[in-house]
């Protein structure tokens, strides 16, 4: 017979909400937001919480062919009886915030009374801009292809224990400019210290920038939920409710597990996605990767499957591959089974989307199956670092034609190519399954993988 402890610990199950973690598998741009929209369609989440990042990070979502990009407010736009929640771990620029709920406005007039803003969430400021874009421009030390967006230097504000964050919001408005124009001089010692001369020859821009930040700052006091998200999360789970954590980027790109320096700032592995948000462990459900049949990638950094020229051009056209954060184009690589062991090695995820599967204008696709080094010695794990790489060995197999908007099968070609994938994902995560693909822009252009 069951003792009293196991049946409360049964109890709590029951009631208890459940939590799912979606992240990019490789570097991000790999259709999150429509996986997102079509899971809040199926699981009827109470809240998606937005884990890490800031501006530097778009996701795109269509509906009846309307796009709408999204780089600050989480996704399920769409969905008006989610809340949407801004979490600890992201960097927001007030003027961002702003802008884009103007924008989702659009969508939803009533979006402030479901928007939150963690009080722990980093204000990001003009000098982080002007630092951002100095770094970058000068391709000194540190340079890395940013969106120059600021992120790196509000995450390094961080950790120097000198960043704004929003709960400095809720100061009486004297006070809080008090604090910013503190902070502002530090900054201006810095920039005057590294790029001598610059601030006397911007004065006008610097004053501009500071003067709308703080309207910013002024507008977001009054009309922008910031609170204790942490609590607020809690609260859900506990009220049975279920919650999507939405992470930016991808698993390449986490500072401390991606392809060092080419990385983001903040960590996008799932492990760390939950503790951004604050949340149990043991209430996750599942931890889902999102990809696409071939790999993109923007920024720097080297890329040691790129597809060849003419290949490359083709699939960024009829794929749209522009990045929709900087307009960049994409890199666009064929699938490498020693990059796709790194990325579920840090994140073993238990379900994987793949998107993109309506675009193949290819007659054959390659998978890079190992690496020859130049000591003529061949790999088949990923080796860092990749300059070592002389050449890339692949295995190929048939492309697939044009999948028409709402179909319901898959070509053969395009069968085999999963199927092929899946053997690969067992091998480094057995538990891992794929369990979608996408066949369109349109969030229900997704089939479920029965393998």
């Amino acid at each position: 017979m069951p003792d009293k402890q196991t049946d409360v610990l049964k109890s709590f199950e029951k009631i208890l909400g459940v939590i799912d973690i979606i992240f990019g598998l490789f570097w991000g741009d790999k259709g999150k937001g429509k996986i997102i929209d079509y899971l809040i369609g199926l699981y009827l989440y109470a809240a998606v919480i937005r884990a890490n990042g800031g501006s530097n990070a778009g996701h795109t979502i269509i509906v009846k062919g309307k796009k709408t990009i999204l780089h600050v407010i989480p996704s399920g736009i769409e969905h008006k009886n989610i809340l949407l929640i801004c979490g600890s771990g992201m960097v927001i620029h007030p003027d961002d915030l702003l802008v884009e709920i103007a924008i989702v406005k659009a969508v939803d007039k009533h979006v402030l009374k479901r928007l939150y803003i963690s009080e722990d969430a980093t204000i990001s400021t003009p000098w982080n801009r002007f630092l951002d874009a100095l770094r970058e421009n000068t391709k000194g030390n540190g340079s890395n292809g940013s969106t120059k967006k600021g992120i790196a230097q509000t995450y390094s504000d961080d950790v120097l224990h000198v960043a704004l964050r929003y709960i400095d919001v809720a100061l009486p408005e004297r006070q809080f400019e008090k604090k910013y124009r503190k902070y502002a001089e530090g900054q201006r010692k810095l920039v005057e210290a590294y790029y001598p001369g610059w601030i006397t020859e911007h004065t006008d821009e610097i004053e501009a920038a500071e003067k709308t930040f703080l309207e910013s700052i002024r507008a977001i006091r009054k009309k922008v939920k910031i609170t204790d998200t942490v609590r607020l999360a809690n609260e859900l789970l506990k009220e049975g409710k279920h919650i999507l954590i939405e992470g930016a980027q991808g698993v390449n790109l986490d500072t401390r597990h991606g392809f060092y320096p080419g990385v983001t700032s903040s960590h996008t592995t799932p492990a760390m996605l939950l503790g951004y948000a604050g949340l149990p462990i043991s209430s996750v459900r599942d931890t889902i990767a999102v990809s696409k049949w071939y790999i993109t990638k923007v920024g720097d950094g080297e890329t040691p499957s790129l597809m060849e020229p003419e290949v490359e051009e083709l699939v960024r056209k009829v794929g749209d591959e522009f990045g929709a954060t900087t307009k960049r184009p994409r890199k666009c690589l064929w699938m490498d089974e020693l990059v796709l062991e790194y990325a579920l090695l840090r994140s073993h995820p238990t379900k994987i989307f793949i998107n993109k599967m309506d675009v193949c204008p290819v007659k054959r696709v390659k998978v890079a199956t190992g690496y020859v080094l130049k000591n003529k010695k061949t790999v088949r794990v990923l080796s860092k670092p990749l300059s070592k790489i002389k050449s890339v060995e692949y295995a190929e197999m048939n492309g697939w034609p044009e999948i028409e908007e709402g179909t319901k099968t898959l070509p053969a070609a395009a069968v085999s190519y999963l199927n092929y994938l899946d053997v690969i994902i067992k091998k480094h995560s057995p538990k891992t399954i794929i369990a979608g693909v996408g066949v369109g822009r349109d969030r229900e252009a997704i089939l479920r993988w029965e393998g």
